[in-house]
């Protein structure tokens, strides 16, 4: 049971710690999709959910077309779903058994964790000693959205991909499963304490139930990016520095590879999780910032 959490963890990645503390409402619209065009070349911008109900349906004649003219695919990891490397990484970075859990957080924490994972049919806290506060930490996210139906296997990410290696074209990513494993199990071990406590403290959100995943869904289904935006800001303020290290700084670095492509001739669709594309300092503010205009097409 422990390996089919793990297996899930990146998948998840940035957005679903936001997720876990803050919810968004419904709209009306389609999954946003913008372009950024040079003379010479175009990329598409595309913000994605990385777990879905399976057989939810959001392709649109805007989307199949943008993904039929573009040349290759650019995700953040070229495949998510390599279970063999996250696996291999994850010996290392989310098990230390030298470290009990329950010497690291409060007693309240450890009953708190108990009472949380029985709920969703797991033995308790006693069989997630030898785990870092950061693991559990996402995988408290993980299990209301397994709990609620959805899945990694069914996100947009690999649904888009799944288009490309069908049709014979390359498939890059902006970072490997390594390095996103190291945003977050590089944090100091007071920061993952922190974090672990806040999710089993909070109320109301998705370490709880999926209400707060279910509107979140919505409204990227129906392109709601400011409403997206929310969850981006709060997320900042609530943790300026994790906000920084698996939003701000991936933001700057996934525009300047944009930027690159752009100097190149070509097109290229770029599929990221979607608060990569919302707020005061997503992608497209940065790319802005370098002098290229996106235009939503949808």
């Amino acid at each position: 049971m422990r390996v089919l959490f793990l297996r899930r963890v990146v998948a998840v990645s940035s957005l679903a710690i936001a997720l876990a503390l803050f919810g968004v409402a419904r709209a009306s619209a389609l999954p946003a999709v913008w372009v950024v065009e040079t003379p010479t070349s175009k990329v598409y911008l595309f913000g994605t959910v990385h777990v879905l109900k399976p057989g939810m349906t959001w392709h649109s004649a805007v989307m199949d077309a943008a993904l039929a003219e573009s040349q290759d695919l650019w995700l953040e990891i070229a495949n998510p779903n390599d279970q063999a490397g996250l696996l291999s990484s994850m010996r290392d970075l989310c098990l230390d058994p030298a470290h009990p859990l329950s010497t690291q957080i409060s007693t309240a924490d450890v009953a708190l964790l108990d009472q949380r994972v029985k709920a969703f049919g797991l033995p308790g806290e006693s069989s997630l000693e030898s785990m870092r506060p950061w693991c559990l930490s996402a995988m408290l996210v993980v299990l209301p959205m397994m709990h609620g139906g959805y899945s990694a296997a069914s996100g947009a990410d690999l649904d888009v991909r799944s288009v490309f290696t069908n049709a014979h074209k390359p498939v890059h990513g902006f970072e490997t499963m390594d390095q996103q494993l190291h945003f977050l199990a590089d944090m100091p071990e007071a920061e993952q304490v922190a974090q672990l406590h806040r999710l089993l403290t909070s109320t109301g959100s998705s370490s709880t139930s999926t209400a707060a995943v279910d509107d979140l869904v919505a409204s990227w289904y129906n392109g709601d990016v400011d409403r997206v935006a929310l969850v981006a800001d709060a997320y900042a303020k609530l943790d300026p520095t994790l906000s920084s290290t698996i939003l701000v700084q991936r933001n700057a670095n996934f525009a300047k590879q944009i930027a690159g492509m752009l100097q190149q001739p070509g097109v290229s669709f770029v599929a990221v999780g979607a608060l990569h594309f919302a707020g005061a300092q997503s992608v497209l503010a940065d790319l802005e910032k370098l002098g290229y205009h996106a235009r939503r097409i949808q």
